[in-house]
């Protein structure tokens, strides 16, 4: 089913946060989350399972924190990390009967110069695209920054891609970053 049919009729219920739920259940699973894509996938797809038995519709791969600056260079790394968090998450999907959908799951990348962190999106865009992503969620953003670029780069390769951004936005209205959420979310929704 297509996604925006599917939202016309009902709520769409995301998994809940991986890295989190992941480092309470793996104790002894060493390293960042996202690199259980190759090390440990049965474990992230238990998860799944786990999240999929609770009720959730939409699954984010497990890539949050992956991306060419964490990575630091090892580009076949970052590939492989994206390529197995799709995979995994597709195979959980594939197995029930429900409508699930899977998200390209892209966190904030902060810390650069403006045109790394463009160019960086542009690259998870590009992995996500390879990797056969239709739908992608750009989560937990302090601004908007590179987002409505890397939206119309991703709908020119991928013209029917369902996008969506979320922020974090603290009690009184702004991010972290000092942005107003009106203002974060009338941004986003003037890119088409």
């Amino acid at each position: 089913m297509d996604i925006r049919e599917y939202l016309k009729n009902g709520v769409l219920l995301f998994d809940g946060s991986m890295g989190t739920y992941f480092a309470e259940k793996y104790r002894d699973f060493k390293g960042p989350c996202e690199s259980a894509n190759l090390k440990a996938p049965d474990r992230v797809l238990k998860i799944y399972r786990e999240y999929l038995s609770a009720g959730c519709r939409a699954l984010k791969t497990n890539t949050f924190a992956a991306n060419p600056l964490r990575f630091q260079g090892e580009e076949e790394l970052l590939r492989e990390t994206v390529r197995s968090g799709m995979r995994i998450a597709q195979e959980a999907a594939s197995e029930t009967e429900e409508d699930i959908f899977v998200f390209a799951d892209v966190g904030p990348i902060a810390g650069a110069e403006e045109e790394t962190a463009a160019e960086a999106y542009r690259r998870m865009a590009d992995l996500f695209l390879e990797a056969g992503a239709h739908h992608f969620l750009f989560e937990t953003n302090g601004n908007a920054e590179h987002l409505p670029e890397t939206a119309e780069y991703i709908r020119s390769a991928e013209p029917d891609a369902f996008i969506i951004a979320s922020f974090a936005v603290q009690p009184d209205g702004y991010t972290r970053e000092g942005n107003y959420v009106k203002d974060l979310f009338r941004r986003v929704r003037e890119c088409d």
